[in-house]
């Protein structure tokens, strides 16, 4: 490169008389640097050169056999919140009206990868300046639903750094780097590893305008061979997706894209937009299993959208904001809510103006729902005045839950229980480790103060001993001497 350069700077001048030019004869070769053509590639730099990273991923091995899905992947907008908004060539943006403009939006890839390395970049387009903005790319199952982002079959890394995995946030260890967050105008990446071994085996991997960002991040056990689907969360934020089949940015490395992935690599979707769209309203009495009943029907029509006090509240609360509950049932919570409008009435749930809304941006996807109004789906007039916001092209269906629950919602309701005990004894096992940890530092402490303490009193005896023989051999000398002056003035008159 240097020789390149020198080549194609102006020579000094000489003090020296100039030289007549000469040409070259005719069957002279004319200089490699002179000649015009491709740039030269510069070689990657290992770890030990100067300028060189610690990146220690391979390049893939091109394969141009295997049949891939080029053309066939895209961010599903029937994977989505309702207040996702998917455009074209991957922006993702939402509506922000009303609650709106405090809720994260979701939308996750029609194509997940079940095998190999693949990549796929989000480019933050822009972010509303003064709201609480945020981005997240990860992976997930295609079972978790878009409104439980702490659920822990997702993993992936939010704009500020932090990495979210088995539903907690924790900062990577990147000693030597700054803070792996990203702003306005970067282009992330996401490196997913499920070769079967390797270093960075069952690892994603961040980057950052196409350097590395983080150290490769182990994959929790619950989503070890399963099939991880690209997945990204924003609020208040224009994003872009890129699932390839090339990157936007330049890496260290040659990755195949998810993109451009082997049919044999990746699972399509099951989820499509299109089909009879469903409209439910469940009429019960309170505390009589609706909800069971409810949540029961939400896992067997994933994609489906629950229109509900309740739903709005979590929704609101896994976006980033501070929620107490300040009263009501649990199928319509009151609560107060800290970096949004402060009261109950104010995000309209009171006079179910925030259920319409709901509502009405679920229509307009063509998703079906499930209205969860208890007290209200009683009235014949609430349901007619709510249904007629769905359109013709629904199939409204008013089902009356009464009765002995089926065994299937019996089956739900103890696995909540055994959730909820298994949940209960996981906090007893953590106090109880946390608690002989800090015993064992407190003893630790203890011993340590101990030998200290000791160490202290051998030293102050030490000196106490080695001043006293200063002592002793001093009292000596000087008795030595008196004894010494004493026998010379007695001495006899001939020795003197």
């Amino acid at each position: 490169v240097s020789t390149a350069i020198r080549s194609v700077m102006p020579a000094k001048k000489s003090k020296a008389s100039p030289k007549a030019p000469t040409k070259p004869a005719p069957d002279t070769p004319v200089a490699a640097a002179e000649q015009p053509g491709p740039p030269e590639k510069k070689p990657k730099l290992d770890a030990s050169e100067p300028g060189g990273t610690d990146e220690h991923e391979k390049d893939d091995v091109p394969d141009t056999s295997s049949k891939t899905v080029t053309g066939k992947c895209y961010m599903n907008p029937a994977d989505a919140t309702v207040d996702a908004v998917v455009g074209e060539n991957g922006v993702l943006t939402g509506l922000t009206a009303g609650f709106f403009q405090h809720t994260a939006k979701g939308v996750r890839a029609n194509v997940g990868v079940k095998s190999g390395r693949h990549y796929f970049e989000v480019q933050i387009i822009e972010w509303l300046v003064g709201s609480s903005y945020k981005t997240r790319i990860g992976v997930s199952t295609a079972e978790v639903s878009l409104y439980a982002l702490h659920d822990e079959r997702t993993v992936g890394f939010e704009s500020d750094g932090r990495f979210v995995c088995q539903g907690s946030a924790t900062m990577p260890n990147t000693p030597g780097k700054a803070r792996p967050s990203f702003t306005k105008g970067d282009t992330v990446g996401l490196l997913l590893n499920l070769q079967a071994d390797g270093e960075s085996a069952n690892t994603v991997s961040l980057f950052k305008n196409g350097v590395r960002a983080t150290p490769p991040m182990p994959l929790p056990d619950c989503i070890r061979g399963k099939v991880l689907f690209p997945t990204v969360v924003y609020k208040c934020a224009t994003v872009r997706v890129n699932l390839g089949p090339s990157p936007l940015t330049n890496l260290p490395f040659t990755v195949r894209m998810v993109g451009a992935a082997k049919e044999s690599d990746v699972s399509m979707s099951s989820l499509k937009t299109g089909g009879a769209p469903e409209a439910v309203v469940p009429v019960g009495l309170p505390n009589s299993g609706v909800l069971d009943w409810v949540d029961a029907w939400m896992t067997k029509n994933t994609g489906a959208v629950e229109v509900s006090s309740r739903s709005i509240l979590n929704w609101l609360e896994v976006s980033g904001l501070t929620v107490r509950r300040s009263g009501g049932s649990a199928e319509r919570p009151i609560f107060q809510v800290s970096g949004a409008p402060s009261d109950h009435a104010s995000l309209g749930l009171a006079d179910g103006k925030a259920q319409r809304q709901l509502l009405q941006a679920a229509s307009l996807q063509q998703k079906s729902v499930v209205v969860l109004e208890i007290s209200e789906n009683l009235r014949k007039q609430w349901r007619t005045e709510l249904l007629s916001t769905v359109g013709p092209s629904y199939k409204t269906t008013a089902v009356v839950v009464a009765g002995e629950p089926s065994e299937e919602i019996k089956e739900r309701a103890r696995d909540v229980i055994r959730k909820r005990k298994r949940a209960e004894f996981d906090r007893m096992v953590a106090a109880r480790r946390v608690q002989k940890t800090r015993e064992k530092a407190a003893r630790q402490h203890k011993r340590k103060l101990e030998k200290l303490r000791e160490e202290k009193i051998n030293q102050a005896k030490e000196q106490a001993a080695k001043l006293a023989a200063e002592k002793k051999a001093a009292a000596a000398k000087r008795a030595a001497a008196a004894a010494a002056a004493a026998g010379g003035e007695t001495a006899p008159a001939g020795e003197e």
